[in-house]
């Protein structure tokens, strides 16, 4: 253990005399200021005059706080429901990309001539088939091919563009639900 290299001042000691530089108080304890919300957010720290008294002492009751309570429970309220929107955006996006990937694996395999028969194509095509049925007869589909039946499906491809548009119609309509006015253009 180190030695206290101050033997005649006993360690842990409490100074026992005020401070000479510190001053009193500004008011005594009769005289103690409330803290009052002022109109412009702050608060006042002067004692109560008889002109400048709040209406409401009561903070349950004050005009500014209850105004600014409010104010919060907006604001939460404003960004819980952004938050909401701008998800279901995202599963929007999510879901149109899947879409679309299934939509592009039936036009190669439709394109090369998959069998379909097999497990995974017959899958994809009763897959797509569902979301493709609004656009069956629209055009004339060609095949070509000898011993395979090779098929160009137009129909796919409108069904790619439209659900693409679609898409991009609700997108641009929720992303100007949740955001703020832009300037005007001169």
């Amino acid at each position: 253990m180190q030695s206290n290299p101050y033997p005649e001042e006993p360690i842990y000691s409490q100074p026992t005399e005020r401070s000479p530089q510190a001053a009193p108080p500004p008011y005594s304890q009769q005289e103690r200021p409330e803290y009052t919300p002022t109109p412009d957010g702050g608060y006042n720290t002067y004692p109560p005059q008889a002109g400048n008294v709040p209406p409401y002492n009561n903070q349950n009751n004050n005009p500014v706080v209850e105004q600014r309570r409010e104010r919060v429970y907006r604001r939460q309220r404003a960004e819980t429901t952004t938050y909401g929107i701008a998800k279901f955006i995202d599963y929007l996006k999510w879901f149109l990309i899947v879409l679309e990937v299934i939509f592009a694996l039936r036009f190669v395999l439709k394109l090369l001539g998959a069998d379909p028969y097999n497990l995974f194509a017959s899958f994809l095509y009763g897959l797509s088939g569902f979301f493709l049925a609004p656009f069956r007869g629209l055009l004339h589909d060609p095949s070509f091919g000898t011993t395979t039946v090779h098929v160009f499906e137009w129909t796919t491809l409108i069904g790619m563009l439209i659900y693409a548009l679609i898409f991009w119609i609700i997108w641009m309509l929720l992303r100007t639900t949740i955001t703020r006015p832009s300037e005007p253009v001169n």
